[in-house]
């Protein structure tokens, strides 16, 4: 019989050597995902895509570890509270809705909260709680810093409080928060400053301060940013320590007060901040700097001035400092650092490197100062010896691109 098969077969159908009759199989072997060794479980999550990770983990909690234990990682999300409610994965270009209304961001992947009901509450929900619920979520999913950044709109009450988001224990723990809309109450306010610590950044952007506004904490964070500072007084600003950045946008001061200020914060036996901006008006700057000693900028940067601080007190440990005014931004800006700190304004090295002598040049400034003003009291013969140090000063300084334009030091390269 099968002699008489392979007879019957043409010339075309027979098989050579070099190509055996094989009969193929037909079916497809599949192992359950949770079978696999979790090895090879970790491994298949890698390969997969961002929405899939997340229909994974809503799956079972045991694949909720699985993705745990495949380390994906990511920066820290921020959590949007507003109209638009979803925590954003900036560096996956995911978009995570958790309330009913969302709005589709181009080139971003989008899960709503439809597709998420199984972790989400009802319809009715607390926007807040399933932000928290969601939140929490992704701590099991991906790997990122436990940084919560949150972005909070006071113009929808009826949806989400500072009071419900302070309380939720998901949410009281954020890092970094910003509040913005048209307005917000003094009592919500209140309870935002009454969590003020020094590893906590708030950022308040909303259009209108309640202008009467105080509490002692309001410059206790490690980074404040107000939008509308008209409610900030000078006396607020004389009293600043140890903080490292404050922003004041919209203000009430006057280029006198500010004047005032800046020789209060040189002259200062304690450090007061790392960084503060100002807006304000252009102002005169020669005025702003007169009496002090220090290096100035030239050309395009002339409104940059260095000095050292007067204080000899052991409570003030910044004591090089650096005044200038940005005329595009229309800022002042104050600076200090510590001595045996390397001064890197700029993210571009070769623009640091024009600034990597400011420290030295100080230092030799203060001591010909202090040697001009003893020449003032010596004797005649005094008078040369004092005359040749100073000379050898300037010429140091010389070697450090540094000028004296009508008794000014002023840096050729800034």
């Amino acid at each position: 019989m099968e002699v008489e098969k392979f007879n019957s077969l043409s010339l075309e159908e027979w098989p050579t050597l070099t190509q055996p009759v094989v009969k193929k199989c037909e079916f497809d072997l599949t192992i359950p995902f949770h079978r696999l060794p979790l090895l090879v479980q970790v491994q298949v999550v890698q390969t997969m895509g961002l929405k899939d990770w997340i229909n994974l983990a809503m799956t079972s909690k045991r694949n909720e570890r699985v993705l745990k234990l495949a380390r994906i990682k990511t920066e820290s999300p921020c959590v949007e509270i507003c109209l638009n409610a979803c925590i954003k994965f900036s560096s996956l270009k995911l978009n995570l809705c958790y309330d009913n209304m969302h709005w589709k961001t181009k080139k971003w992947e989008m899960m709503n909260k439809e597709d998420m009901k199984s972790w989400l509450n009802g319809l009715n929900s607390s926007m807040i709680e399933n932000a928290a619920i969601l939140y929490q979520k992704m701590q099991n999913v991906f790997v990122f810093p436990n940084n919560l950044t949150i972005d909070f709109c006071t113009d929808f009450p009826r949806k989400a409080t500072i009071r419900e988001l302070l309380s939720n224990p998901g949410m009281k723990n954020w890092k970094d928060l910003t509040i913005y809309g048209k307005t917000i109450s003094s009592e919500d306010l209140r309870m935002i400053m009454d969590t003020a610590t020094l590893h906590r950044t708030f950022n308040s952007a909303v259009e209108k301060m309640p202008l009467g506004f105080k509490h002692e904490n309001a410059f206790r964070f490690f980074h404040q940013i107000y939008h509308d500072a008209r409610w900030v007084k000078m006396e607020d600003l004389y009293g600043l320590r140890n903080l490292v950045y404050v922003s004041l946008y919209r203000n009430l001061f006057t280029h006198e007060q500010l004047k005032s200020f800046v020789n209060y914060w040189v002259n200062s036996e304690v450090d007061m901040f790392s960084v503060i901006q100002i807006e304000t008006d252009p102002l005169n700057f020669e005025n702003l700097i007169d009496g002090f000693h220090g290096l100035q900028g030239s050309g395009p940067n002339s409104e940059l001035f260095f000095t050292l601080s007067k204080s000899s007190s052991k409570m003030r440990e910044q004591t090089m400092l650096r005044i200038s005014y940005d005329v595009m931004e229309k800022c002042l800006l104050l600076e200090a650092w510590y001595v045996d700190e390397k001064y890197t304004p700029s993210e571009n090295d070769e623009e640091n490197k024009k600034f990597e002598n400011v420290g030295l040049i100080l230092t030799l400034l203060r001591k010909k100062k202090k040697l001009e003003d003893l020449r003032e009291e010596a004797s005649e013969e005094a008078k040369l010896k004092v005359n040749k140090k100073i000379n050898k000063l300037i010429a140091a300084l010389s070697e450090l691109n540094v000028i004296f334009i009508n008794g000014k030091a002023t840096h050729e390269l800034f």
